[in-house]
């Protein structure tokens, strides 16, 4: 009993954390990947004369290298040194990884371009039309799609990035992996165009049977998981789901809140009133569903702290160049753990900011386009600087997690712990293998 009223406590420590790692990894592709675009439409345009220079740069390098050598170590025999940190600065120039930040940039416009042709309104009214039978199926088959959709997705961009960093020359193989992930970005942006369209409904109806359907299919998920047969990597798998699902909830009803203010029928009590409601649903069902598969399963609610562990170890030691995990920026792995789809929300996220245009640039009563697009500067610089607080506070979070796992394994008594020191390394050691679609005993949670 003591264990089953814990695990909510430690759930929430979970999803909270993990909360905030979904936050950073999409202020990444807000705030960063922008920058990175930049810099690598820089580098391209350069790239003939950096060229140039770079050849000039390793004769330099070749002809002092013999006089430096011999000046700090006289003339002893010995491996030819690697090149300063300034020279290899400057002979670092366009690099394969660039190009798929431009891939992925590309991605973004081509998912938003085609996020255009759905119209809110339409959606709103056909959804808002239909029987409650067909709403609740609908909302079944989006939570189906974008799962499936999330999991290929993942192996697309894989692929996509395989394809840029390996194998940049072979253009079919690149027209080819480009045109997959351009497909699952466009599908994917639209099924959450369509699922949070379906949450608009269901906010705005003065009838309160749409938001009840919304929220019992939160609760349809504790008749399909909890008679199930879990081990802690299918909880982990189920963790890591929640975590994914917290966040896209929120971002949701923050675009709704943002289009009802631009529509001008934002009432601030009510909407917080049902928002309330929505994320306490989404809780309660959280609860009940991973406190009883911890009691049917005989899982101790210490294993959602080693679940934490694994994501503060991604985070931790993500930023090393020498992690074979981490193929592209330090959001990747932790990204692939979480199987956080993060590129089709953005397209979703620049498609309301697009329709919120006109009445935001009402609102400021900007005078002359300079001051609006002062504002937007502005507005981008908080979401770099949030990055970079979030990164901040991430890193110290992890850090402080590790070490408490540290002095556990080292301080704590044999009899304070579930487990032997050999077991619960051998119990991280297993969840570092396990990804959010990774199969594990033969299915995927």
């Amino acid at each position: 009993m003591a264990n089953f009223f814990a695990v909510p406590w430690r759930l929430e420590q979970l999803l909270v954390f993990g909360f905030f790692i979904c936050l950073d990894i999409f202020l990444y592709v807000i705030a960063y990947l922008p920058l990175r675009v930049v810099a690598a439409l820089t580098l391209l345009v350069m790239h003939p004369f950096h060229a140039h220079r770079m050849r000039k740069l390793r004769e330099t390098h070749e002809k002092l290298e013999p006089v430096v050598r011999r000046k700090l170590s006289g003339e002893r025999n010995g491996a030819s040194s690697p090149p300063s940190p300034i020279v290899a600065s400057f002979m670092q120039g366009f690099h394969r990884t660039h190009m798929y930040d431009l891939l992925q940039m590309l991605l973004i416009c081509v998912g938003t371009y085609f996020l255009r042709w759905l119209q809110l309104g339409r959606v709103y009214h056909f959804i808002r039309g239909q029987a409650m039978i067909k709403l609740y199926v609908l909302i079944a088959m989006v939570e189906i799609f974008d799962k499936l959709l999330s999991s290929f997705g993942q192996d697309a961009m894989d692929a996509l990035y395989w394809q840029a960093r390996k194998n940049p020359r072979s253009l079919r193989s690149m027209s080819w992996t480009l045109f997959v992930a351009t497909i699952y970005t466009i599908l994917h942006s639209c099924l959450l165009f369509i699922h949070m369209a379906t949450l608009n409904v269901a906010i705005n109806s003065v009838d309160a049977a749409l938001l009840t359907v919304l929220i019992s299919s939160n609760f349809a998920e504790i008749k399909s998981f909890v008679f199930k047969k879990f081990d802690k990597k299918n909880v982990f798998q189920l963790g890591c789901h929640d975590v994914v699902e917290r966040f896209k909830l929120w971002l949701f009803m923050s675009l709704i809140g943002l289009l009802s203010w631009c529509n001008g029928s934002l009432q601030l009590g009510s909407f917080l009133q049902l928002t309330c409601v929505v994320f306490s649903a989404e809780m309660l069902a959280d609860w009940v569903k991973h406190g009883f598969i911890a009691k049917f399963n005989c899982i101790d609610a210490s294993a959602f702290g080693e679940y934490a562990v694994v994501l503060a170890n991604d985070i931790t030691t993500c930023r090393r160049q020498d992690m074979p995990r981490v193929i592209n920026d330090h959001t990747y792995a932790i990204s692939k753990r979480l199987g956080f789809a993060q590129l089709p929300m953005t397209c979703l996220l620049i498609r309301f900011l697009m329709m919120a245009y006109p009445f935001v640039r009402q609102a400021v009563q900007a005078r002359s386009n300079a001051v609006f697009f002062l504002i937007c500067a502005l507005a981008f610089l908080c979401c770099v600087l949030l990055k970079v607080l979030t990164g901040l506070l991430l890193m110290a979070t992890s850090k402080a997690i590790t070490t408490a796992e540290a002095e556990f394994m080292t301080g704590a008594s044999p009899r304070g712990r579930s487990m032997s020191d050999v077991e619960r390394k051998e119990e991280l050691t297993a969840y570092q293998k396990v990804d959010r679609f990774t199969p594990v005993n033969g299915r995927v949670v």
